[in-house]
């Protein structure tokens, strides 16, 4: 494991991100001089904005963990341990195959898709909030994560009666994130869904050929067992006003340097969150990346059996069949998107199945439709 300096607060996140961003060709075969220089920066540039990764990185620090990640992958016998497992999916065939065997076993789990563009040079997308991307994009330290939250809520409270006249409860906090997530708007929550298939319409959904689209499956009961075992304030609480509530809610918001993750949903269900099975994972420490949530709960990332990550390589064919047989289990943009928005954007995906169309012929010429 990395060395740990007790002086240092930000080590022991910054080990736990090295461990697992190490692209998975240099665990098994040493690497040339050139590899591990450009490893070590690449590491170094993606968590350079970081402040759990160290947000004053000095050049001292940055040679340290070149050196580190050095001495690692030169050693043929050792692999650096992974805080989840994975499997490389081919076909529908084996998309189908992989939830037969597992139907029984996934009961509780959650699921989440995720997509990296062709030509990305990653073994796979970090695990983020959308908060965390935003916060990134315009280089603003997670330790701002806590007032920024409040912002971006409280304005979006206050121009919520522009577009909408359903009322919200102005306490209910967590209904208000849910709802501001489900339009796209950066928040704590993260968003999974109770279902395999709905998670892998995610996958596909506007992947393209060359991108890499993974599906991420996460042992819910599991982890929060691990939760309420470090925060037992927590589960009294949930026994007390029971889950979901408003109490549970606010005890989550005011945790402060108490890393973890939580499973919340808003009391009452709109209507995508509802469609899509949805739940939300979110953590406890907003001012700390999710993943440095995750793995603050699994001493030694001993926890690979409770998280899987699946992905396969969009090509057209492949595109087509999934899209092709999750139209026949009636999962779609319309489905997942009650209204007008999810019609239309149906017809995307559309054009990848011609079946629906089959006998139909014209053009905008021929007259009423």
């Amino acid at each position: 494991m990395c060395s740990q300096s007790p002086h240092d607060e930000t080590v022991v996140a910054r080990c736990a991100q090295f461990e697992t961003i190490l692209p998975l060709a240099l665990k098994s075969r040493p690497a040339t001089g050139m590899e591990r220089e450009r490893e070590g920066a690449r590491w170094t540039r993606q968590f350079k904005d970081s402040p759990t990764a160290c947000a004053e990185y000095t050049s001292h620090e940055r040679g340290r963990v070149k050196k580190q990640l050095g001495n690692r992958t030169g050693q043929k016998k050792s692999r650096i341990p992974c805080f989840y497992s994975q499997m490389n999916l081919s076909s529908w065939n084996s998309l189908r195959k992989l939830f037969e065997q597992n139907t029984n076993r996934w009961n509780g789990w959650l699921f989440r898709e995720q997509i990296i563009p062709k030509g990305t040079r990653k073994s796979r997308r970090p695990l983020e909030t959308s908060l965390e991307r935003g916060m990134s994009r315009f280089n603003i330290p997670l330790s701002k994560a806590r007032i920024w939250e409040y912002r971006l809520l409280r304005d979006f409270k206050r121009r919520y009666h522009l577009v909408n006249d359903q009322p919200l409860d102005q306490k209910n906090s967590m209904e208000w994130l849910a709802l501001l997530r489900h339009y796209g708007g950066p928040a704590r929550l993260m968003d999974w869904t109770y279902s395999f298939w709905v998670a892998v319409h995610f996958a596909v959904d506007r992947a393209k050929a060359g991108d890499t689209c993974e599906i991420w499956a996460l042992e819910a009961p599991w982890w929060r067992a691990q939760a309420e075992k470090e925060y037992q304030e927590l589960t009294k609480v949930v026994k007390t006003d029971g889950s979901n509530s408003v109490e549970e809610s606010k005890q989550v918001f005011c945790m402060k340097k108490s890393p973890g993750l939580w499973f919340l949903s808003p009391f009452r269900l709109n209507d995508r969150l509802a469609a899509q099975q949805g739940a939300f994972v979110l953590p406890l420490d907003v001012t700390r990346t999710l993943e440095d949530n995750l793995t603050a709960l699994i001493p030694n990332h001993k926890s690979n059996k409770h998280i899987k990550r699946y992905w396969f390589t969009a090509t057209p064919s492949r595109l087509k069949s999934c899209l092709k047989e999750l139209q026949r289990l009636n999962i779609t943009r319309m489905t997942l998107y009650p209204g007008i928005e999810g019609l239309a954007q149906h017809y995307e995906n559309a054009l990848g199945l011609p079946h629906l169309f089959k006998g139909i012929d014209g053009d905008l010429c021929s007259g009423p439709q």
